[in-house]
């Protein structure tokens, strides 16, 4: 069991941080931060989930080695963590600790 009584619908893992999606669609993580992967706005490791900044409802999440998507219902992207190779997607390959929009007007959709 998770620390904090969250209710999961979807979760998201890979190496060493986790993503947890409430029905809701608040995005919680925890794990290793070492790139701000975990979107609180910092890069110090958390044992226990700490909420995604910036008040995004998603109703996806997916991860990769040291970046984290959240796509919103309206087809709107966000990523935040690890952008070396501008995997952000926000025009830029600096890192992000917390969730950025992928630029470009893009609508994306589950399915």
């Amino acid at each position: 069991m998770v620390i904090g009584g969250y209710k999961f619908v979807r979760i998201a893992a890979e190496g060493s941080s986790a993503y947890g999606l409430t029905a809701s669609g608040d995005c919680y993580a925890w794990g290793n931060n070492n790139l701000g992967q975990l979107g609180d706005g910092t890069t110090v490791n958390k044992s226990s989930p700490v909420a995604v900044i910036g008040g995004y409802k998603f109703v996806q999440i997916a991860r990769t080695s040291g970046s984290a998507y959240g796509l919103t219902a309206s087809g709107d992207c966000y990523a935040w963590g690890n952008n070396n190779y501008g995997q952000l997607g926000d025009g830029t390959t600096v890192l992000k600790s917390s969730p950025v929009a992928v630029i470009g007007g893009y609508k994306f959709k589950i399915g």
